[in-house]
């Protein structure tokens, strides 16, 4: 099967993490991990370099005036309670991951490749870095190194599946049912084929309504970058969550994707870089 990469566009997640929301079905009881004694602030978050520079994370007026970006173009942490995805487990089922990338140190707890059934989910060529930077929109740690993710607390449990490759249908299936078995939280797919099969809707499902003991799993995927209707998308399944992408201006980005499956839009970098 063949799957398409897509923008790095998911920090809608922030909203989640942030705001301690469920999962998509089973159990009444969907409230993630999450103390709020045991939290960090969020204003530690600009002692990283490159903060100012993250538009979609938090205003600042030389950068926006610079770029005429909308003052309302981000996603205003600042009016959210102030979580950082402490405890909590984000799956991310991707091309790759660099592990030993300065700004995850100590993020990443488990990893898994489908298809060698090993931990090994390094890169193996320069056109796959698609994971790596996936991992650091959520979860790049508060320090003074680089950005800071949306959720710079957060567990990393990372999924390596080859996109560059032919794709099985049976490897796809495997990806979700370790983020079940390991009990995701959130699980985030920045792919999609544009036609999902029955069975790996089924896996979806499954781990929507059943995953973290019949809580209930959030998963996440990005519309797409076709500037076309989301279709037969895998995120156009109703139990998971579609985010298309808004530019500087916050409108929908040219590219992004839509239709009646889309489920939010978020800041997603046209005209910036």
């Amino acid at each position: 099967m063949e799957f398409k990469m897509r923008r790095f566009l998911l920090i809608l997640l922030v909203l989640f993490l942030f705001n301690g929301c469920g999962g998509g079905g089973g159990s009444n009881d969907t409230t993630l991990n999450i103390d709020k004694d045991d939290t960090t602030k969020v204003t530690p978050y600009s002692d990283n370099p490159l903060f100012s520079k993250q538009w979609y994370f938090a205003k600042n007026s030389e950068f926006y005036e610079n770029y005429g970006i909308d003052q309302d173009a981000h996603i205003h942490p600042f009016d959210t309670p102030e979580y950082t995805g402490k405890r909590i487990k984000v799956a991310i089922i991707d091309d790759a991951l660099d592990i030993h990338h300065e700004d995850l140190a100590g993020a990443v707890v488990k990893s898994y490749n489908v298809k060698t059934n090993s931990e090994d989910v390094l890169p193996k060529n320069d056109s796959e870095f698609h994971g790596t930077a996936i991992a650091g929109i959520i979860g790049a740690r508060s320090n003074t190194l680089g950005i800071s993710g949306i959720a710079p607390e957060a567990e990393i449990y990372f999924i390596r599946v080859p996109f560059d490759e032919f794709v099985s249908e049976s490897l796809i299936i495997d990806a979700f049912y370790k983020a079940k078995e390991w009990g995701a939280d959130v699980v985030n797919c920045s792919w999609g084929s544009g036609d999902v099969s029955d069975a790996i809707k089924e896996a979806i499902v499954d781990l929507a309504k059943n995953g973290r003991d019949k809580k209930g799993t959030i998963i996440v995927f990005a519309a797409g970058n076709e500037d076309e209707d989301i279709g037969n998308d895998e995120s156009a399944i109703e139990e998971v969550v579609a985010v298309g992408s808004t530019n500087i201006y916050n409108k929908r980005a040219s590219y992004s994707n839509f239709g009646q499956g889309l489920d939010f839009l978020a800041p997603g970098g046209e005209y910036i870089g």
